[in-house]
């Protein structure tokens, strides 16, 4: 069997991670290794890992000097990872005991099959379910195989995020390098990096997705994702996604490029107003913007 490598990069998770760790080693497919990456914890995020890796082999535990930042520590899992498949799990988050097993199936029989991925649920801070929100809604009613390229459109159309967050998906390593994780074209993605990985390796590939609920994302408020921050970016970003997926195969159909691009601008001008004053957001996304329009007019010149 295949080895999968569970990598779960951390930082002062102490109150989650041991959960995290158990749906881990909790896995139906045998063949893993468990990475946790600390990254500079000040709580006792370290101790716990080094704790649970002295009893199980299966577990080994990257202690970082000082705080490396989320892109780097992903990198650094990734380069420590000798599965031939990869599972992220997020510190705050669990799996299903057969999400690894059920993920992998498809991947194993078909070579064109690069990500899979499924329903997921959401949890609050002591574990018990929340109601359902609009984007984790089933895609589909039953296990199915999606042409890639038509999945990353349907997502830049709808600035829309149908693959999950990280830890839904299971994945082929080696097909995007790991200091690449979070880039397309330009600029590091730092709301957006999960999209603009999901979309290079979707890029000419096979998915398949099951309505199978196989990981729960915990929603708390000392999460990163719950920054206001945060959220801002991610709105902000989808105008250069939608205009550095097209080099990687994706909104082809100029009807659809013109569609995610109208989107995508909609998107980034409802957050304008929040970004007055903060260069570092303003600076880049004026000049996507400025490119963005410019494009829409090469387009609508071309229907013309």
């Amino acid at each position: 069997m295949p080895l999968v490598s569970i990598l779960i990069p951390a930082y002062n998770g102490e109150r989650f991670l041991g959960a995290a760790l158990d749906s881990a080693l909790a896995q139906t497919h045998v063949e893993i290794e468990v990475i946790v990456g600390d990254d500079g914890s000040t709580d006792a995020t370290l101790e716990l890992a080094l704790v649970v890796a002295a009893r199980d082999r299966r577990v080994r535990v990257l202690a970082a000097e000082r705080n490396l930042g989320a892109p780097a520590n992903q990198a650094r899992l990734h380069h420590a990872a000798r599965g031939t498949f990869i599972k992220p799990l997020l510190q705050d988050d669990v799996l299903a005991p057969d999400a690894v097993a059920r993920l992998l199936e498809p991947l194993v029989r078909d070579d064109a099959i690069v990500l899979a991925t499924s329903k997921r649920g959401l949890i609050d801070a002591a574990g018990d379910a929340l109601p359902e929100a609009p984007w984790t809604h089933a895609l589909l009613a039953q296990d199915a195989v999606l042409d890639g390229t038509a999945l990353g459109d349907a997502m830049l159309a709808g600035t829309v995020n149908l693959v999950g967050e990280v830890t839904t998906a299971l994945y082929r390593a080696g097909v995007v390098a790991p200091e690449d994780l979070w880039h397309l074209g330009g600029d590091e993605y730092r709301a957006n990096g999960d999209i603009a990985l999901w979309l290079k390796l979707l890029a000419g590939a096979r998915a398949f997705y099951t309505p199978a609920e196989l990981s729960w994302f915990r929603q708390h408020t000392e999460q990163a994702s719950q920054d206001a921050e945060v959220i801002l970016g991610g709105r902000l970003e989808w105008a250069r996604l939608a205009l550095e997926a097209r080099p990687y195969g994706f909104l082809a159909d100029p009807g659809h490029e013109h569609a995610a691009l109208v989107r995508a601008a909609q998107v980034a001008g409802q957050a304008l107003p929040a970004a007055e004053g903060r260069p570092e957001l303003l600076e880049p996304l004026t000049g996507a913007l400025s490119r963005l329009i410019a494009r829409v007019d090469e387009l609508q010149a071309i229907a013309s």
